[in-house]
């Protein structure tokens, strides 16, 4: 009987393992390799909280030793685990306290892996929070240009009437006028910046190109330019956004802290991968600092909605390098 449910527990969908008040491993079916990439042999008599993908291993031991001094209590729980690569596995867990059973004694766990549910889940909501965020732009956009700007404008040609029925010029009128012209010139960069009917229209090299040339007008940086058509072709227009944000908000990066003086703007194809690599040659910075700033989080948002991986290279005093990796 012992062999029939050790061939039947073995061949069920889920991992189980069993854990001992302390949480060290008791049993182990095979399905548990799937998960952490450990065999049954490997497993047994490893201590559970090893196997966690956790910077507060304290308080899951508490949370532990409260689950296992309530008997038959059952919970269900998402937890990150480690696998035996170091690798983050998310998991769907059910734990049963059955310490107090006489055939089992220990808690039973059964586990399920949901990692590629959650990437998932993950890229949908980065995709529709990135999705407000352009409607955002696109309404605040018309409303500076149709509105804001155009009562501007307007107050401009006022002022400029004004001044010429006074007896005498005023240098303040004068500035006045100045001042709002400028500001009219920064609503119709912010604008410009903000919709995106270039790329719709004429595609994700020439919204590339018409960024940088008014970025030139007011930088002495050389860019260099290289997308390549075959890749671009194979872009949505979703994908295509995507990408032209992410490069804006890391040119902006260089042009505020970098220092540099040239520029790689280059998106690519090898095999089935498209490859998007922005490169400059400032003074780059120690990426194992934490970097916690709003332009880094909307670039991993965006990379999160491709589906894709970010790596970004760079050292003190030799530049640094962002590559984005995705399937098209």
């Amino acid at each position: 009987m012992n062999a029939i449910l050790h061939t039947v527990i073995n061949n069920l969908s889920q991992a189980i393992v069993i854990l001992n008040h302390e949480g060290v491993i008791i049993y182990s079916n095979n399905n548990v390799k799937s998960i952490v990439g450990f065999n049954s042999n490997e497993l047994i008599g490893k201590n559970s909280f090893t196997l966690l993908y956790t910077h507060n291993l304290e308080k899951a031991k508490r949370h532990y030793d409260k689950f296992a001094n309530h008997e038959k209590l059952v919970i269900s729980s998402v937890l990150r685990l480690k696998d035996k690569k170091g690798q983050m596995v998310w998991t769907e867990l059910t734990a049963t306290n059955l310490l107090s059973d006489k055939y089992i004694k220990g808690i039973l766990v059964t586990a399920k892996d949901i990692t590629e549910k959650k990437k998932f889940e993950d890229q949908r909501i980065a995709q529709i929070v990135i999705e407000t965020q352009e409607k955002e732009r696109h309404t605040l956009a018309m409303e500076l240009h149709d509105n804001i700007n155009q009562m501007i404008t307007a107050s401009i040609f006022m002022i400029a009437e004004a001044t010429k029925k006074l007896p005498e010029k005023n240098p303040l009128l004068s500035e006045s006028i100045t001042n709002l012209k400028e500001v009219v010139h920064e609503i119709r960069k912010l604008s410009s910046s903000s919709v995106t009917y270039d790329i719709e229209n004429f595609g994700l090299k020439h919204s590339v190109t018409n960024f940088i040339k008014r970025i030139l007008l007011s930088q002495q940086i050389r860019f260099v330019i290289k997308i390549n058509e075959d890749a671009e072709i194979l872009l949505t227009e979703s994908c295509k956004l995507h990408l032209f944000r992410i490069i804006q908000e890391q040119v902006n990066n260089i042009l505020k802290h970098a220092s540099a003086s040239k520029v790689l703007i280059s998106l690519s194809k090898s095999c089935e991968s498209l490859h998007l690599r922005i490169k400059d040659n400032g003074v780059g910075f120690d990426v194992n600092k934490p970097r916690n700033g709003i332009g880094i989080y909307n670039i991993k948002q965006r990379v999160k909605a491709l589906n894709g991986d970010l790596h970004i290279v760079s050292e003190n005093g030799n530049g640094t390098s962002v590559i984005i990796r995705f399937l098209p």
